[in-house]
């Protein structure tokens, strides 16, 4: 499944002691809620690998955020909280004159869906050096 001994004996352990729904998602963790659900990123990521609005040629940070909330997705997010998913999530932005601009992972690679846990999936991009599979972003269905 490409994941460590080390990993697999840790899920096995939560397995025996919480049962399969502890073995499959994270206890909750201490600090701050994260700004976004694991649904509302989601959807925004689906967003960024469609095409930009009418007008534009490319997303860039501040038109994510503009267009998420334009679309309901969610009720208020912030520029940099888009730019800290993007990049969780592969994405690349560079420094344009007043904005920054987003780079779909997708360009140029392949990429091939596995399944990791029974209602998980996860999308993989193949390593340029060849060192194996990359994880770019991690899907649930419920």
């Amino acid at each position: 499944m490409g994941i460590s001994a080390k990993a697999a004996w840790e899920i096995g352990k939560r397995y025996r002691e919480g049962g399969l729904e502890a073995a499959i998602f994270d206890a909750p963790r201490p600090g701050q809620k994260p700004l976004l659900d694991a649904e509302q990123s989601q959807r925004i990521i689906a967003m960024v690998c469609g095409p930009p609005p009418a007008g534009r040629t490319r997303w860039s940070v501040r038109l994510i955020a503009q267009e998420a909330v334009k679309r309901k997705l969610v009720e208020h997010v912030e520029p940099e909280t888009v730019r800290i998913l993007l990049q969780s999530h592969g994405f690349r932005s560079w420094p344009s004159s007043s904005t920054r601009m987003v780079s779909r992972p997708t360009c140029g690679t392949s990429f091939r869906w596995t399944a990791s846990v029974a209602i998980r999936r996860t999308l993989q991009r193949a390593s340029p050096a060849g060192g194996g599979p990359k994880t770019m972003a991690t899907i649930c269905w419920l």
